[in-house]
């Protein structure tokens, strides 16, 4: 059994779980098509389904997980908002302590160039 695309008549696919024919052995000239592996060969359907539902349960709790983070680093912002500091500017300093040190020197003298070509200094 694996899951294959099918149209599904609006533009778009969706997947289905279909059993695996096999196809007769061509006698055509050329190099024989290598299939890729298929890791639900041997299983049954009840065990790939099985299989799918734990990766989108281990998924969905990894999204639960990103979305408490998110909302722990919105808080954090708040805290430093309430007590004087800009977020915006925050934000900023953490992208640029993210880049490369060269990279970012660069960037930096790219400004200041840009900035004395329109006198904005």
């Amino acid at each position: 059994m694996r899951f294959t695309a099918v149209p599904d008549g609006a533009g778009g696919v969706r997947h289905e779980l279909r059993a695996i024919t096999a196809e007769p052995a061509g006698k055509g000239k050329g190099k024989r098509k290598r299939k890729a592996p298929d890791p639900i060969t041997n299983a049954s359907a009840e065990s790939a389904a099985q299989q799918l539902r734990q990766f989108i349960e281990r998924a969905e709790g990894i999204i639960e997980e990103i979305l408490g983070a998110q909302e722990e680093l919105s808080d954090v912002f708040a805290e430093a908002k309430s007590t004087g500091f800009d977020g915006k500017t925050m934000r900023a300093i953490i992208a640029r302590r993210k880049r490369d040190s060269d990279a970012l020197r660069e960037e930096d003298m790219l400004l200041e160039a840009y900035k004395a070509a329109l006198g904005l200094n």
